[in-house]
């Protein structure tokens, strides 16, 4: 009921659909041979618990051949079947970070402001990142995958400098950044930045409403960071990654599109490298 409609060899991307929606069902017409083929897209079990899973899956096309021997059948593949739970969550947790430095007197280490605790006073709460005084220090995270940002909340140190004004920069990216300057990867394309003036060391919330993968926070001037917490809000990854594919023929190799298949019956394994979701789809070529 989607009135899609593509010419031959064309990929065509059709969602998303939330995994309450259950399975999705539709016919896939071919108009070169007349053909009818019904697809059913179940929503996977396995992510239906996974806020962040956006597994892209199979659906089957079967048309006569244009350029295959007569009987042999060609396999349209394409994906995107994005099956999501539509809820915001702090995704920073348990990603990969770093810092432009860290304060060596101190338990200061950049893993501390992804513990869940939002504590900023030093006396209660030692698990703070604080840099070493220096030049716009920063703080990143690699998210992973690129996730739909809604906003950051920043917890800076709550137990001095209540009046200090401090000038922070938020910078969102989908790919690496090739420079710690401020300066220079503010003009680089796809990249975008944020800058907000706090005072003091309370709860900081900046919008984002924007897809990304990395993000780094900057304290601007010649100043030490002091950060006990930073979350992350998201509401689904989009998977820009390569899945892995695997069929029961090896002879097909990682093929998604495998064409002039012999008759038989195929099965094909796809597997997100980012959640670690997978999905397997079974064909029948006649």
């Amino acid at each position: 009921g989607l009135g899609v409609t593509a010419p031959y060899n064309q990929d065509v991307i059709v969602g998303p659909f939330p995994v309450s929606d259950g399975d999705v069902v539709g016919t896939i017409t071919d108009d070169f041979c007349n053909n009818e083929l019904t697809v059913s897209v179940p929503a996977p079990d396995a992510c239906s618990t996974n806020s962040f899973c956006n597994l892209q899956t199979i659906i089957k096309e079967s048309y006569c051949c244009r350029t295959c021997p007569s009987g042999n059948i060609f396999l349209y593949a394409y994906n995107n079947e994005n099956f999501e739970v539509p809820t915001l969550q702090n995704i920073a947790p348990s990603k990969p970070v770093r810092a432009s430095s860290r304060q060596r007197l101190m338990r200061s280490n950049p893993v501390f402001v992804t513990d869940g605790n939002t504590d900023g006073n030093i006396a209660t709460n030692p698990d703070l990142l604080i840099t070493a005084m220096e030049l716009e220090p920063w703080w990143e995270i690699d998210l992973t995958g690129n996730f739909n940002l809604t906003h950051i909340a920043l917890y800076g140190r709550t137990d001095c400098c209540a009046t200090t004004n401090y000038e922070y920069t938020v910078v969102v990216s989908g790919t690496s950044m090739s420079s710690y300057d401020l300066g220079t990867i503010s003009s680089q394309p796809g990249i975008s930045v944020f800058t907000v003036s706090h005072v003091g060391g309370s709860m900081l919330n900046i919008p984002i409403n924007r897809s990304g993968r990395f993000v780094r926070v900057y304290l601007q001037n010649t100043n030490q960071l002091q950060l006990a917490e930073v979350e992350i809000f998201g509401t689904s990854h989009i998977n820009t990654d390569p899945l892995t594919y695997t069929w029961s023929d090896p002879a097909i190799g990682s093929n998604t599109t495998p064409d002039c298949l012999a008759p038989g019956d195929y099965t094909v394994t796809i597997t997100d490298s980012v959640t670690g979701c997978s999905v397997v789809e079974g064909i029948t070529v006649e």
